[in-house]
């Protein structure tokens, strides 16, 4: 319920930083005895970065370090040592996927975090290793998600030969991740 009703407006969103009803959900999000609410919080927050329209408040905690940093552990780009969080892991890289394609409609959130975002996001990439379709498609998304943030973003991509194969290769793929693959270049 939060989080329609800060979706509506920014008045709603600066209340519920206020109340500390942003740090309860930032608390579930970051809950490691319960995985299963953790993801379900990480669902909820995606929903946040993708309603549209983008308030400044919503904007601004969605790119905060409380925020940004646990969900760059989970996906593996907190440090170059960690691995993605086996569970949480893939929901939290679907996450930054979201966060990129916001920052690229606003690259003024860049500046509010979000050059930890996409280098946390380029190391969490060089450590995915999907092993179906479904990962896959994740992977295309987010690969497109981060190549698209900025031409720095995008050159980085392309000069790096295992990020740029997963993401083009369309050797083993079916029909449908062929197109998927060819509309993500597009993108």
């Amino acid at each position: 319920a939060i989080v329609d009703i800060v979706t509506l407006d920014d008045t709603n969103m600066e209340i519920a930083i206020s109340c500390s009803a942003m740090n309860q959900l930032l608390t579930m999000v970051t809950d490691p005895s319960d995985p299963l609410l953790a993801m379900s919080s990480l669902d909820l927050v995606e929903q946040l970065a993708v309603c549209m329209p983008m308030h400044g408040n919503r904007a601004r905690w969605l790119f905060s370090a409380p925020l940004l940093n646990p969900l760059l552990q989970m996906a593996g780009g907190g440090n170059q040592d960690e691995d993605p969080d086996p569970v949480l892991g893939g929901s939290a890289l679907r996450l930054l996927s979201a966060l990129c394609r916001l920052g690229h409609r606003d690259s003024t959130l860049f500046g509010l975090g979000g050059s930890e975002l996409l280098t946390g996001f380029y190391n969490a990439l060089q450590k995915f290793e999907g092993s179906g379709e479904l990962d896959r498609l994740a992977f295309i998304d987010a690969v497109s998600s981060f190549a698209s943030a900025s031409p720095d973003a995008l050159e980085l991509v392309l000069n790096d030969t295992t990020i740029r194969e997963g993401w083009l290769s369309l050797s083993v793929a079916q029909p449908k991740l062929k197109s998927v693959i060819m509309k993500s270049v597009a993108n």
